[in-house]
């Protein structure tokens, strides 16, 4: 459930400004031609990104930090955005058209979070329902996300990017809570099995009938 909270909160923030690059530098006088043209870089970079990121992850074993430098990267960005004055006029346009960008190129940590949920089941039974329902997570993101921006709020959509900051700051911090849940959860585990004698382990391991994460001699990475 941690991680499928935070597929849901690490994933919104980004998906706007990326989603509505084109129409975005469009609405800033850029023409159709040129904002196609300009979104080209932030989706090379996000590519790039992604894979870094995912060799990051997996190298270091370091999933819910690793989750972080998504909103890391995107809540500056963000940050200064909202401080940008309301015009395009002189350098302001490329300066929003380069942070736009920024946010675009994000580094995704949906592979990583699939493969999170998958390490964490710890069974067959459990990695069949968790994989479905953290991809569903990822969905949910998108669709949640769709809300976050305004006609009302064009062209700048003010109001749309303080509601991104907000959720990209609130994630780094949901990333740090749900690494130390686990943590404690591990830690807890310890303590149980510890308790047991050697033949109460072997007797564990032959005959009890939990499964997945619920048992004591499971650990949780994170």
């Amino acid at each position: 459930l941690p991680i499928y909270a935070l597929t849901i909160v690490s994933l919104i923030p980004y998906q706007p400004p990326k989603t509505y690059l084109s129409f975005i530098l469009s609405s800033l006088g850029f023409n159709t031609f040129m904002s196609n043209l300009l979104a080209i870089p932030g989706t090379i970079l996000f590519m790039i990104n992604t894979i870094w990121m995912t060799h990051l992850a997996t190298h270091y074993g370091e999933r819910s930090l690793a989750t972080a430098i998504t909103n890391v990267w995107v809540f500056p960005c963000l940050a200064i955005l909202l401080t940008l004055p309301d015009t395009t006029e002189g350098h302001w346009g490329w300066i929003r058209y380069g942070l736009l960008s920024l946010i675009s190129a994000v580094p995704y940590p949906l592979s990583f979070l699939v493969g999170w949920v998958s390490q964490n089941s710890h069974s067959v039974q459990a990695r069949t329902v968790s994989l479905c329902l953290v991809n569903i997570s990822a969905q949910l993101a998108g669709i949640v996300s769709t809300f976050a921006y305004t006609d009302s709020d064009q062209p700048y959509y003010r109001h749309g990017n303080i509601r991104l900051a907000f959720l990209s700051g609130f994630s780094i911090l949901l990333c740090v809570i749900v690494r130390y849940y686990y943590v404690a959860i591990n830690r807890e585990k310890a303590k149980q099995w510890q308790a047991l004698t050697a033949q109460q382990q072997v007797n564990y391991r032959i005959n009890n009938k939990d499964y997945g994460p619920s048992r004591i001699d499971a650990r949780l990475v994170y």
